[in-house]
């Protein structure tokens, strides 16, 4: 029988926040965690045709600030350092986002999210080199057949 609910969640294994993928078993403890550990969602890319009323829509109506303004692209931000970018369809920057907004998670190491990732047998359509600010991410394909992100970015708070 498996347990209710209530019971995964009183023992930290709903997947929510700072937990790994926990599964039960007939260990010691009843459970092995394993799997990547997810801090928060902290980023979203999207690929538009709409370009600037896109752009618009994030700074005018939802009140993002602009970080980064370049032909075809744009950096917004959220209060907590949480990023929005927009990609034009002329822009050279992430060509390979063609299903739809993109989602980041948030985590400590990408490279270990990667080799997690790797491990499992998903496929890693791009893994950059971490720049001096301490932010790197990895891109994926889910087997939802999607595209997602891990990032590492230091200037995202994460929860007390």
């Amino acid at each position: 029988m498996l347990p209710a609910p209530s019971d995964l969640i009183s023992q930290g294994l709903s997947g929510t926040g700072n937990s790994a993928r926990c599964q039960l078993t007939p260990s010691a403890s009843g459970r092995t965690c394993t799997g990547v550990k997810i801090i928060k969602l902290a980023w979203v890319g999207t690929r538009t045709k709409n370009f600037q009323s896109t752009v618009d829509f994030f700074r005018k109506v939802l009140g993002l600030r602009s970080e980064l303004d370049l032909p075809g692209f744009r950096v917004l931000k959220l209060p907590d350092g949480s990023k929005v970018e927009v990609f034009g369809p002329d822009s050279d920057v992430n060509r390979h986002f063609t299903t739809g907004p993109v989602a980041g998670f948030l985590v400590d190491d990408v490279e270990a999210a990667a080799t997690e990732l790797r491990s499992n047998g998903i496929e890693i359509l791009l893994l950059t080199e971490q720049d001096e600010s301490g932010n790197a991410w990895v891109h994926f394909r889910a087997p939802d057949g999607n595209i997602y992100e891990f990032t590492q970015d230091p200037g995202v708070s994460r929860p007390h």
